[in-house]
């Protein structure tokens, strides 16, 4: 039985930064992993490095639902 090697930091982070987006924009980890890699090679960037980037975006503020006037 062959063993997985342990991801290194820098496959950490994306894998962090995937989970995150995932949750955060509610997509699929593979759109999240998709939008990511593009902006990376959009603009010329290391994946780890955007992803890093997204880990420390600030999460949204989360409003109350609405109530409707009675």
């Amino acid at each position: 039985m062959e063993h997985l090697e342990e991801p290194g930091s820098e496959s950490r982070v994306v894998i962090h930064a995937v989970g995150a987006l995932s949750a955060r924009l509610r997509i699929s980890a593979d759109a999240a992993y998709a939008a990511l890699r593009e902006e990376a090679e959009l603009g010329g960037r290391l994946l780890a490095d955007v992803a890093r980037e997204a880990v420390d975006l600030p999460r949204p503020a989360l409003s109350p639902p609405a109530v409707a006037p009675e």
